[in-house]
């Protein structure tokens, strides 16, 4: 007497898995790819607005310098919400390499970055940058940017369970009967 094998027989079971697996299996690659891409475009922005927040403080320095009339009495304050906002520490220097001004002492810090400060083409100085590591920013949008893709994956998974099942009974419906 012929016996018919479960929902979709252990055949129907193991194409549905197959198909499964192969759809995770592309999810997976295509979601390391898009991580991969996108956190180095993710490093290249960050460095980017760094050098730019780097010559925005030494124009701010340059501003200081010359409203001073030198290093001594400048106003800083343009400067210090210039590199605060950035996340960033600065030291200035004098051409000397003596420190004539400074925010506060950086605690944690990989990044730095140089700018030179220059009047009528000679430089003055430089203001030297310490940006943190691990920017908030920049930790939320990766954190973001992962579990918006870990979302879409599992909803890609349940779609392809959801279409794997009738597409694997459909297959193997002549042979049901074994």
């Amino acid at each position: 007497m012929a016996k018919r094998i479960g929902i979709l027989g252990s055949i129907g079971a193991r194409l549905a898995l197959t198909f499964v697996a192969v759809a995770l299996g592309a999810i997976v690659l295509f979601a390391g790819l898009v991580l991969y891409a996108s956190s180095r475009d993710v490093s290249d922005l960050t460095t980017q607005q760094q050098g730019e927040t780097a010559s925005a403080v030494a124009h701010a320095v340059q501003v200081a310098y010359v409203d001073a009339g030198g290093w001594k009495g400048m106003d800083l304050d343009a400067t210090i919400t210039l590199a605060t906002a950035a996340g960033a520490k600065f030291s200035v220097f004098d051409t000397g390499g003596r420190m004539v001004a400074r925010s506060v002492r950086p605690r944690q810090t990989n990044v730095v970055r140089l700018a030179k400060v220059t009047l009528n083409g000679q430089r003055v100085g430089t203001v030297r940058l310490a940006f943190s590591s691990n920017p908030a920013a920049v930790r939320d949008l990766r954190h973001a940017l992962v579990a918006t893709i870990a979302a879409g994956a599992g909803l890609a998974a349940l779609l392809a369970l959801a279409v794997s099942v009738p597409v694997a009974r459909r297959i193997t419906r002549p042979l049901g009967i074994l």
